[in-house]
């Protein structure tokens, strides 16, 4: 179903309206008191430094209204068939820290609704939600951690996209809630070696959207619900050892859905010999089992060696590489940190795993306390600062499935990862840049309709700046090309945003977000050219 096209001179009217606010905004930092000297910023780190500890509890909320201006409402694509309409969205956000005893939670929630002035078929609310806990059960010994999470997900790179990531189809898009929970239990043998036993669990549901059915849908079956378990023990070598560190890790995980269920056993040795301060090398092998209940194009099952080298630079610089083989495929995988100076580090990662979308979705989940309360999540997915945290970091939320990725369905893959990240930061600046390498290898028969070779390339760009103490501005911009369903895809994405703080929590903010997108020779969908231009005012109130 297409939209009706109107005619766009609302879209003149609201950049218009977003052109005065921003003449308002710039009288206002006129106006205000010029920024801080190095001197004050000193003092004022250390007055901070000196301050007291929050409280145990911690109850956040905030409520946010704004009026945007989409170019292309439904994501139709081609020329002269965009519609574009005015929507409403009122957001309430909720955040949680406690921190007293043997427990610690962080937790953001929001709840988002969007009502359209024209096409109601649109209207739609989502939920969003972080949460990372752990609880310290016998001290030294028994740990259990916890996460979730709840975000909309794009299923498909080709279909109807919006600049805003609004889930405008529940052709193409999904509610996606998902929890991961594992208890640890430490077992410390004199200064020999220490032993970790974990069993974690983990699920994950997708949900249709509230919004209408827009849009062509692709050639790939629906995603499925999955449950994940998986029972580990690892042994690692203790301070008694000096130049020769080892561990033996055993493993058992299992990942069920309706269609299919993998279950991978794997027993690995690794070893590292320090050949002086800085060098050691690597050496790690074993077998590893995987068996699926779906036809796979070739065995996987057989035994792993790798061997390579990690050089460290005190804790500024660490560099690891292993090659060989695992899983019958040349492996090679790798990690980065270097931190240029104090204010500027690149991290990397290489990366070479069996699974499914939703194995890599759990995996990330356990990194997700990391992603709370920073413009620079560590998950292993691609990801990149949203301008949720530029403008609103305390109460921002992320989400461990990458946005605008390659498509999720219930593939079983070998996917390969190559990410490497730049970030610096000043004193009211902040710089990042991220390179993305995907690529993916459909390992069972079934739905296998197009080339099982796909590939994402993607860069991500933000800067953000604090201009005056009341006035915060951003702005990023993207490029990705996918090989997929046939053919290719690319996306170009830009954005920019500005919030005033008029009290310490009463806060306005504008925003102009611009995606286009060009399909060639993808199967199933239009092959034209996608734009999509919207325009953000709003207020928001802090509690």
């Amino acid at each position: 179903m297409a939209l009706i096209a109107e005619p766009r001179g609302h879209l003149a009217g609201w950049r218009t309206i977003a052109g005065c606010f921003a003449a308002i905004l710039l009288v206002c930092d006129a106006q205000a008191q010029p920024a801080e000297p190095a001197a004050d910023v000193q003092i004022s780190a250390a007055k901070n430094a000196t301050a007291p500890k929050p409280p145990p509890l911690q109850i956040l909320a905030a409520i946010d209204f704004s009026e945007t201006y989409t170019s292309n409402a439904g994501g139709n694509t081609g020329f002269g068939l965009s519609a574009g309409d005015a929507y409403t969205r009122a957001r309430l956000n909720l955040g949680v820290r406690y921190n007293m005893g043997p427990v610690n939670l962080q937790a953001n929630y929001a709840l988002i609704a969007d009502k359209y002035a024209q096409f109601s078929q649109l209207d739609n609310y989502t939920n969003r939600l972080n949460l990372a806990a752990d609880a310290t059960l016998i001290p030294e010994q028994l740990v259990v951690q916890g996460s979730a999470f709840a975000a909309p997900a794009l299923l498909n790179r080709v279909g109807a996209i919006s600049a805003g990531g609004e889930p405008i189809s529940n052709i193409d898009n999904r509610d996606s809630y998902g929890y991961v929970v594992e208890p640890r239990y430490f077992l410390r043998i004199g200064d020999y070696a220490s032993s970790t036993t974990s069993v974690s669990k983990g699920d994950i549901f997708f949900v249709s959207p509230s919004t209408s059915n827009l849009g062509v849908p692709t050639l790939i079956p629906p995603v499925q619900d999955s449950a994940s378990f998986s029972v580990r023990e690892q042994i690692k070598s203790g301070t008694y050892f000096s130049q020769i560190q080892w561990d033996l890790t055993l493993s058992r995980s299992e990942m069920t859905q309706v269609s299919n269920t993998q279950t991978q056993e794997d027993g690995v040795a690794d070893i590292s010999y320090q050949l002086n301060r800085h060098a050691a090398l690597l050496a790690s092998g074993g077998y590893s089992a995987f068996r699926s209940s779906s036809t796979l194009s070739r065995d996987l099952s057989g035994p792993a060696a790798l061997g390579g080298f990690k050089f460290s630079y005190g804790p500024t610089f660490t560099l690891t590489a292993q090659a060989g083989e695992r899983n019958r495929y040349p492996t090679y995988i790798g990690s980065l940190l270097w931190a240029i100076t104090a204010m500027t580090k690149v991290t990397g990662s290489l990366t070479d795993a069996i699974g499914t979308p939703q194995n890599d979705i759990l995996a990330n989940l356990s990194n997700l306390a990391a992603g709370i309360d920073t413009a620079a999540p560590n998950y292993a997915a691609p990801t990149s600062p949203t301008a949720e945290q530029a403008l609103a970091p305390q109460l921002s939320t992320v989400s461990p499935i990458s946005s605008q990725g390659l498509a999720l369905d219930n593939s079983i893959n070998r996917e390969r990862r190559t990410t490497i990240s730049l970030l610096h930061e000043s004193v009211r600046t902040q710089y990042s840049l991220t390179l993305v390498k995907d690529t993916r290898d459909r390992l069972d028969l079934a739905g296998t309709l197009f080339n099982p070779h796909t590939s994402l390339y993607s860069v991500n760009a933000m800067i953000t700046r604090k201009m005056r103490t009341n006035l915060t501005s951003y702005v990023s911009a993207s490029y990705s090309l996918a090989h997929e369903f046939g053919g290719e895809d690319r996306i170009l994405g830009a954005e920019a945003g500005v919030s005033y703080t008029m009290s310490d929590t009463l806060s306005l903010y504008l925003t102009n977000r611009y995606l286009h997108r060009d399909l060639n020779g993808v199967i199933g969908v239009p092959n034209a050219p996608l734009d999509d231009d919207e325009v953000v005012l709003g207020i928001r109130k802090a509690f």
